[in-house]
């Protein structure tokens, strides 16, 4: 079942830094962070649910033994639960439809930051693995490692600074974003409790 049109809406409110809107909203007239002139066509995002709780813990990296093998039966657990989330999610996050616009400056960095997860992951994933099982075993292995751990590092970070909204709540009529610019949320009312 496909959702109906992106419609515009004037119904979008704030709650502190969080903005309510309409599930299908189109909020494109600014950009969303800095509410300045929009530059190109709204972005049509699905929005994926937020599953930074899950990975929200510290690292703890013990030195081997039991207590070592604990922590990465517990990393693997938890990747098993994120694969079965992302698939619980998909047919949820196709409904989770919004419109934004961003100006020319973040929807350029919107751009550098996803062909830098687009790019970055697995060539980084790649060197890793090269530095990890290269043929011959000398100092020079370190040599693809190092970069393989900066782009994998670089990667991740730019999935968490991408300029787009994230869900930071719902319910079956609005959805509560995060990661909107603060003149953005001025322009609109605050919600009264």
């Amino acid at each position: 079942m496909m959702p109906g049109p992106i419609r515009e809406t004037a119904s979008v409110i704030r709650d502190g830094n969080r903005l309510i809107v309409p599930r299908g909203a189109d909020f494109s007239g600014c950009c969303v962070q800095c509410a300045g002139a929009p530059a190109g066509k709204p972005i049509v995002k699905h929005i994926a649910a937020d599953k930074s709780a899950l990975f929200g813990r510290g690292t703890v990296m013990p030195s081997g033994g039991t207590a070592g093998s604990i922590m990465l039966l517990l990393d693997l657990l938890l990747l098993l639960i994120w694969l079965v989330w992302l698939v619980v999610d998909w047919p949820k996050m196709r409904r989770r439809r919004v419109s934004f616009s961003l100006c020319a400056s973040h929807r350029r960095r919107r751009l550098l930051f996803r062909w830098l997860a687009l790019a970055g992951l697995p060539v980084g994933i790649a060197l890793l693995l090269i530095g990890i099982f290269g043929n011959q075993p000398d100092e020079s292995d370190l040599l693809p490692f190092v970069p393989g751990c900066i782009l994998i590092f670089c990667g991740l970070m730019s999935l968490a600074y991408n300029p787009d909204p994230k869900l930071a709540a719902e319910n079956e009529q609005f959805l509560w974003l995060k990661n909107i610019g603060g003149p953005f949320l001025a322009r609109h009312p605050q919600h009264a409790p």
